[in-house]
C-alpha cells in the first residue's frame, strides 16, 4: 500500500498537466540525483553554481528504516520556455483576486529511500541557495510553494532570505561537497552554459518540504488593454482550439489563455513586446507574425491570425525555435 501511495503520489507531483497543452513530457528537464548521508549533514553543489544545504537527521526515518543514504532528486526551472514544458501557471491568489507572477528562478527537490518519497523531519529544515546573478536579485521577490493538489501558489516569503556568494560555510559543513551521480541531459541554454555572473550571488530559501518553489514578484506595475479575442489559422481560417501563451521579452513568465478566457479574460500589456502562439493536441506550433496596434483594438472585438507549418518539435531546441524563445 506504501508504495502504490507512492506511485500516485508521483504521477500527481510530476505528470500533472492541465493547463491543456500538449508539450512533449520528454522536453522536461531532468532531475539531478544526489545519494547523500540518512544522518550527517551535507553540503550539495549543482552544477548550476547553487547549493543545498541539509542538516543531520533530516529526513523523516522511522527507527525500523535502517538505511545509511538516501538519494536527493533535484532540477531548477528558469526561463518561460521551461514553464511551459513543465506546465507551471504563473498566477498567485491575492485578496480573493488572480495576479500574475514574473519567476526570479524555480526550483523541485524530493527525497527518496529505495522505492518511498521521504519527508523533512518535523524539527529540521533544510537551504537551497539559488545561484543568480546580482542583476537579477530584486527586493520585491518573495518565495511561494507550488500546491500541486490544487495546482496554485502559496506564499513562503517569511523563509526568503539573501546572501552573497562569498558568505562561506566550511566550517560548519565540514563535508566535501557531493557532486552528482547521472549524466546531465540538459539543453544548452544559457543556464547549462558556464557563466561567471550568475554566480556573484545566492537566492536562499529554508524549507520543511519537498516540492516546487519558486522566487517570484507580483506583475503590478504594467497596463493590460483588454481585447474581446478570437483566434484562427491564417492558412485554412479555421477556429483555434488550444491554449494561447504570451510571453514579453523583458519579464521571466508566461500568461497562459485557455479558449474559455478569449471573450472575457484576455488582455496584453501595453508597451511591451511580446510572443504569442499556441500548441495543439499534435504538439504542432502556430505562432502571431502581424502585431496589431493595441489603442485600435482595445476593448473591442478582434480576431488574431496564427500562422505555422505543421512542424511538430522533435526536442526542445526546436520548440525554442518555433516559439522564438530561449
Amino acid at each position: 500500500m506504501r508504495k502504490l501511495i507512492t506511485v500516485i503520489i508521483l504521477m500527481c507531483l510530476f505528470l500533472a498537466n492541465s493547463q491543456g497543452q500538449h508539450v512533449n513530457s520528454d522536453f522536461e528537464t531532468a532531475f539531478t540525483k544526489y545519494t547523500v548521508s540518512a544522518k550527517a549533514c551535507t553540503r550539495i553543489v549543482h552544477f548550476s553554481g547553487s547549493l543545498i544545504f541539509i542538516p543531520e537527521n533530516a529526513f523523516a526515518l522511522s527507527p525500523k528504516d535502517a538505511v545509511d543514504s538516501v538519494d536527493i532528486y533535484y532540477r531548477e526551472i528558469r526561463s518561460p520556455l521551461d514553464m511551459i514544458v513543465h506546465d507551471i501557471p504563473m498566477v498567485f491568489s491575492l485578496a480573493g483576486r488572480q495576479v500574475h507572477l514574473e519567476s526570479n528562478g524555480m526550483f523541485e527537490i524530493w527525497g527518496k529511500s529505495k522505492d518511498d518519497t521521504l519527508a523533512v523531519h518535523e524539527d529540521k529544515s533544510i537551504e537551497v541557495r539559488l545561484a543568480m546573478s546580482e542583476v537579477q536579485s530584486d527586493r520585491r521577490m518573495e518565495g511561494y510553494r507550488f500546491d500541486a493538489s490544487k495546482r496554485s501558489w502559496t506564499s513562503y516569503t517569511n523563509r526568503l532570505t539573501n546572501n552573497r556568494i562569498d558568505h562561506t560555510d566550511d566550517d560548519l559543513w565540514g563535508s566535501s561537497p557531493v557532486q552528482n551521480e547521472e549524466v546531465w541531459e540538459e539543453d544548452d541554454s544559457e543556464w547549462a552554459q558556464e557563466d561567471s555572473i550568475r554566480r556573484v550571488a545566492f537566492q536562499a530559501m529554508e524549507i520543511f518540504d519537498f516540492g516546487l518553489y519558486n522566487y517570484d514578484k507580483i506583475i503590478d506595475d504594467e497596463i493590460f488593454v483588454s481585447v474581446r479575442a478570437d483566434f484562427i489559422y491564417k492558412a485554412n481560417q479555421k477556429a483555434l482550439q488550444a491554449t494561447v501563451y504570451i510571453v514579453y521579452d523583458d519579464i521571466n513568465s508566461v500568461f497562459y489563455f485557455p479558449p474559455d478566457t478569449w471573450a472575457k479574460g484576455f488582455s496584453i500589456i501595453q508597451d511591451n513586446s511580446y510572443k504569442l502562439f499556441s500548441i495543439d493536441k499534435e504538439g504542432r506550433v502556430a505562432r502571431l507574425r502581424d502585431f496589431p496596434l493595441l489603442k485600435e483594438i482595445q476593448d473591442q472585438a478582434f480576431t488574431f491570425q496564427l500562422e505555422g507549418d505543421g512542424a511538430q518539435p522533435e526536442n526542445k531546441q526546436e520548440l525554442a525555435k518555433l516559439t522564438g524563445l530561449r
